[in-house]
């Protein structure tokens, strides 16, 4: 089950170079971002052979995916990424007078993203936070919820893929 998003609207309004998208696992940052522009190459650092040659090499990580688009899942794993995504935001600001999104970062480590992305990256990138899913974001999808039984069931979006024998409360 797909559920539409109330920060969607605000990262499709932003034109920051560089997106950053921080939560909890499992809140559906990737889902979001994959759903919203499927054209971004998804490299997911939680793939420990991609996480190895950002650590190691993060020149030749980048060259290797170099896509004008790119999509870093999991970005806070790989610190040294962040000076060479700040050039190439730098590079693509100077070449190109109309402003877009060309990367985009999630995070479910908020200590480690605020330590190294926000140095890094100053003014380069907008930041935002998702939760789970919002009382409101499962009630336009499911009509029949009660807050009773959202605050039972909770706002993890694999929840509303199950089909329980019964979810009322």
């Amino acid at each position: 089950m797909w559920f539409k998003r109330d920060i969607a609207s605000v990262l499709r309004d932003d034109s920051s170079v560089i997106q950053i998208l921080r939560g909890p696992r499992q809140c559906g940052k990737t889902s979001l971002f994959l759903d919203m522009d499927p054209s971004f190459k998804e490299l997911s650092l939680d793939d420990l052979d991609l996480r190895h040659l950002a650590n190691e090499d993060p020149t030749l990580f980048l060259k290797q995916f170099n896509s004008e688009k790119i999509f870093i899942d999991e970005a806070q794993y790989a610190p040294g990424l962040f000076p060479l995504l700040k050039r190439k935001a730098d590079l693509f600001k100077r070449e190109n007078s109309k402003l877009k999104t060309i990367i985009r970062l999630t995070g479910s480590n908020q200590i480690l993203m605020d330590r190294q992305v926000k140095e890094s990256l100053a003014g380069r990138a907008s930041f935002f936070d998702m939760n789970t899913l919002s009382l409101h974001e499962v009630a336009q999808q499911t009509s029949h919820i009660s807050t009773q039984s959202y605050l039972y069931r909770g706002g993890w979006p694999e929840l509303y893929g199950l089909t329980p024998k019964k979810w009322t409360v």
